[in-house]
């Protein structure tokens, strides 16, 4: 069940992305990242973040096709960096959400803002 939230977001994420003239996201920074930023890279998505903290041990990367049912593609060490990056070759044509959670060397989490790609086709 979608709340109004998840609806609000979806739409905005869905204007977002249509506004946009490249294939580039930016999403909207928290605490601990201070940018988030997702692109079309041919038939794949190239994740792009950065930390402004140094208490993360590492990064578990998420998408979703819905908005509402994220699943982990992978596990990132934090590599001493305050820039980290990652690129999913394993998608699906179509809207694409994507979040990564923090993992803090205290056993929180803290998750990114969300973005959007669409994927148009693979080739």
């Amino acid at each position: 069940m979608k709340t109004l939230t998840s609806y609000i977001i979806s739409f905005v994420c869905f204007i977002t992305l249509a506004s946009f003239a490249s294939n580039t996201i930016t999403a909207k920074p928290t605490n601990c990242f201070s940018q988030f930023r997702i692109h079309r890279m041919a038939n794949d998505v190239a994740l792009t973040w950065a930390v402004a903290t140094t208490d993360v041990s590492g990064f578990v990367i998420e998408r979703s096709y819905d908005g509402d049912m994220y699943e982990p593609v992978t596990q990132v060490a934090c590599n001493g960096n305050s820039v980290h990056k990652y690129r999913d070759s394993e998608v699906y044509p179509g809207y694409i959400h994507y979040r990564i959670a923090a993992i803090k060397t205290n056993g929180s989490t803290e998750y990114s803002a969300i973005a959007t790609v669409r994927i148009v086709k693979r080739r």
